[in-house]
């Protein structure tokens, strides 16, 4: 962040988790306040606690995984639309 800062640009590290809604719009909401306008996403998921070699984890523990994974960028991309939709009700693509 220091380095980010040094350069004249605006950084924030924030803790979310990406699956719960609350937790997107209080990143989104922050994220406009600090920086401007949402421009663009970058939707990459991590899932802390599935952790270890993948040839030994159990299938319950990667399921859940997956579907929290999935959770987190969907909700992601569904309020990047919302933010950076022509369009008030955030449908960007439909006619």
């Amino acid at each position: 962040m220091a380095d980010i800062k040094r350069h004249g640009q605006a950084a924030r590290v924030v803790r979310v988790d990406t699956s719960a809604e609350n937790d997107v719009e209080r990143l989104s909401d922050d994220a406009t306040a600090m920086l401007g306008p949402v421009t663009g996403l970058v939707d990459d998921a991590g899932v802390a606690g599935v952790a270890g070699p993948l040839a030994e984890l159990e299938a319950a523990a990667l399921r859940r995984g997956a579907r929290r994974q999935r959770r987190g960028v969907v909700l992601c991309a569904r309020r990047a639309v919302r933010d950076m939709s022509p369009r008030p009700e955030g449908a960007a693509g439909r006619p």
